[in-house]
């Protein structure tokens, strides 16, 4: 049996580009498997608050292309990246011919996506979609032609067809090939000319299906409302949806400690700004004990500070300040109308409460092993107990 060729594909961000953003698209091309394996250099450990209220000051100043390829040969240069591996830059800067990607001339396997942009064209849609399915096309031009001058023989330069070389000079063209992701007929013919890996190229269609699917699920949904399974990794502390590519939301410990309280009690909580931190605050410690490695232990130095972090949160006006920033989160990955199920709301003037049935929750270990959901909630229940305890509550 022959083997299979893999091919290394680095992504590089460039640091006006979001933390966040970044990671979104790593991930979900990360899940759809292939030949491809896409690697970074980046740190995954990131304030998340930090980063979402940083200013991003985006010149509107067009780059010359060779700046972007200067700063892929910069990436090469320590020398552990290897000759034939690829490397993308992502870049929020606009360039010289507004162009969504671009090969450098000298060297096809350097290039660059443009990440900026994407909302002109999809309004309230998720521009990880887009900008994956950018990549993905790079991949395959990249072990498709010899070269940027190769490459112009076959990319269509008029008004797109829905080919996934169309050039979309008018680039309200993108949202016509994104949905059609497919091959022309004169493609076809060139990469069986040129010889293309077979793998490789089923592997980029299988990924620009994936787009298409995710896009079109999150916008159909309000005509087939099925609630989605959420995914809560209880040691990568993150809830994603399988069925939009692994699609995240991003919260902080705090945000998420307070989430998963909320998860844990199917019916709901009554709060009240004098007592709840008493009911429930044990039960979100542990939680965020959990995620941040800490101790229960009351004689550890840093318990009294972070028991009174999370009673703060129960007492004053930051409750509602994270239920509203949890709800942001969930719109963003979601879309208004589907995140009604999953974010905290009002039952009434004193009850909230998480709608989703719980049947559409699932718990996985490291290795992503489905765990009871019972047994997971029962352990903190627990250990909140104990911690109630221990502190003569």
């Amino acid at each position: 049996m022959m083997k299979k060729n893999n091919y290394n594909v680095w992504l590089v961000r460039s640091p006006e580009v979001s933390k966040i953003e970044y990671w979104n698209v790593f991930n979900l091309l990360k899940s759809i498997p292939g030949v491809i394996n896409y690697l970074t250099k980046e740190e995954k450990d990131f304030d998340l608050e930090e980063e979402e209220n940083k200013t991003r000051n985006i010149s509107e100043e067009k780059i010359k292309h060779t700046w972007f390829f200067g700063q892929c040969r910069n990436f090469r240069d320590p020398g552990d990246v290897g000759n034939k591996d690829m490397v993308i830059y992502l870049t929020d800067f606009p360039n010289e011919n507004s162009l969504f990607l671009k090969a450098d001339d000298d060297n096809i396997l350097n290039a660059y996506v443009q990440t900026s942009e994407y909302d002109k064209y999809f309004p309230g849609n998720d521009t990880r979609y887009p900008i994956a399915y950018h990549i993905a096309v790079t991949v395959l031009m990249m072990q498709w032609f010899e070269n940027m001058e190769d490459a112009l023989k076959t990319i269509n330069m008029s008004r797109s067809k829905g080919g996934i070389l169309d050039f979309c000079s008018y680039k309200k063209d993108v949202i016509l090939k994104l949905r059609t992701a497919d091959l022309s007929a004169e493609e076809i013919d060139s990469l069986v000319e040129k010889k293309v890996d077979p793998n490789l190229i089923l592997t980029v269609l299988e990924t620009l299906e994936k787009l298409r699917s995710f896009m079109l699920l999150k916008n159909r949904w309000g005509l087939e409302p099925k609630p989605l399974v959420m995914t809560v990794n209880n040691k990568e502390n993150q809830l994603y949806f399988e069925e939009l590519g692994n699609i995240a939301v991003n919260l902080t410990p705090v945000q998420l400690a307070l989430y998963l309280t909320f998860l844990t009690h199917t019916d709901g909580i009554i709060y009240d700004k004098k007592k709840s931190h008493l009911e429930f605050g044990d039960l979100m410690y542990v939680f965020y004990d959990s995620l941040k490695s800490d101790s229960i232990d009351i004689m550890d130095p840093g318990f009294k500070d972070r028991i009174a972090l999370i009673e703060k949160t129960w007492k004053t006006n930051d409750f509602s300040i994270q239920l509203s920033k949890i709800k942001k989160e969930f719109i963003k990955a979601l879309g208004s109308e589907l995140a009604k199920l999953y974010y905290i709301t009002d039952v009434d003037s004193k009850k909230r409460n998480i709608a989703l049935n719980r049947e559409y929750i699932e718990i996985v270990d490291w290795k992503g092993k489905v765990l009871d959901k019972d047994t997971y909630f029962k352990q903190f229940l627990d250990k909140a107990k104990e911690l109630k305890r221990k502190r003569g509550l």
